[in-house]
């Protein structure tokens, strides 16, 4: 029974990654079917970003309305109905306000997932296998990013029309939601905080741990192409290399630890990584850039050893996570403003050492935090 649940959460992130990342490549397409300018077109990521945002924000009222299972269901629908949209404006190439509708339903669905699905994986977990289910769970997603631009290449390649090829890939959601239409509720649903009293201070300081630490990950994913051809003067194309190491990286380390799981306690695990993490990114700075790539591999089990510790440290686990990715959402929805601005003041080397900072608060703020029992 529980299998059942793992199965279906393992599914939702690996659609959710293909859909997301799928974005990307179609991009230059989108801006020629609408023959619009590349600041409006630019809303197709940044409303999607917000209104994910604005969901989590909002998680109290539906989770406990619908339960994080009924909830995942409702966003793999959303999915569905957002590729079907954007396939169909994309065809007529006529109204772009629809494809940003379209846009801000994918927000609605992975501002409820990004939250339902670890919590999912939080109740069918025990202390035994907590690391493994949340570092394969988010495993998921990085086999996404490897095969959605794989998928749109063979479309590009044989000439195909992505318009449906989104339509099409709207099969997919549709058909994972038949498959689990029989999957039970499991009782999550937010609590009152009068009978899972939860600390603001501790709300806080688990916000910050996980969204400064995920803003690092952002920066080096987006902006690493970048800063290595303007700043390093290296030829795109081995720079992309190194982008797609970083990310082989951490899609491997995601793999380890699914099936590996180290003796340490989970919040010495939690300090190793952001050194790590924290040694490559100033080497990568100051050294060579080759070292960028390593930070693949520390970041790359953080979000779900700390997705485990919360559920195995805090009783209220149920309540804390969906406040914790309130915090993740308004940092994704705001990295790209901050770096933006960074970059404008300081430059874009200037702007790459605000990585540096994120992860040193986020490892004094680790060791404020004791071990789980």
């Amino acid at each position: 029974m529980r299998s059942s649940y793992i199965l279906f959460s393992f599914l939702s992130l690996f659609i959710f990654g293909m859909i997301d990342n799928a974005r990307g490549p179609i991009y230059p397409k989108v801006i020629e079917a609408f023959g619009v300018s590349n600041s409006l077109s630019s809303w197709i990521f940044t409303l999607t970003s917000i209104v994910s945002f604005l969901i989590t924000l909002c998680s109290p009222i539906w989770l406990k309305k619908l339960g994080a299972v009924k909830a995942s269901k409702f966003a793999i629908l959303l999915h569905g109905l957002a590729l079907i949209l954007m396939g169909l404006t994309g065809i007529q190439g006529e109204s772009f306000s629809l494809f940003l509708i379209a846009s801000a339903i994918l927000g609605i669905a992975m501002g409820i997932q990004s939250v339902t699905l670890n919590l999912i994986v939080a109740r069918v977990s025990n202390p035994l296998n907590g690391r493994k289910l949340f570092s394969g769970l988010h495993a998921m997603y990085g086999a996404a990013s490897f095969c959605a631009p794989l998928a749109l290449g063979l479309v590009f390649r044989y000439e195909l029309s992505w318009q449906y090829s989104l339509i099409f890939l709207a099969l997919i959601p549709l058909a994972h939601l038949m498959f689990f239409k029989d999957l039970g509720p499991l009782g999550i649903a937010q609590k009152d905080e009068v009978s899972t009293p939860v600390s603001s201070g501790t709300i806080l300081k688990l916000g910050i741990i996980f969204s400064f630490f995920i803003a690092t990950e952002i920066l080096i994913s987006s902006r690493l192409v970048i800063y290595l051809y303007k700043v390093e003067g290296m030829k795109l194309d081995l720079a992309s290399m190194l982008l797609t190491a970083f990310f082989i990286l951490l899609l491997g380390g995601r793999l380890l630890f699914s099936f590996y799981s180290p003796s340490l306690k989970t919040i010495y695990l939690l300090r190793i990584a952001v050194v790590a993490t924290l040694s490559f990114f100033i080497l990568g700075l100051t050294v060579s850039p080759y070292f960028f790539p390593f930070t693949g591999f520390s970041i790359s089990y953080f979000f779900p050893y700390g997705m485990d510790y919360v559920k195995n440290k805090y009783t209220q686990a149920e309540s804390i996570i969906p406040k914790v990715m309130m915090f993740v959402g308004a940092m994704i929805a705001g990295m790209h403003a901050i770096f933006g601005v960074l970059s404008e003041l300081y430059g874009l080397y200037g702007a790459m050492w605000v990585g540096v900072a994120f992860s040193s608060i986020v490892f004094l703020l680790l060791l404020t935090l004791r071990p789980a029992k």
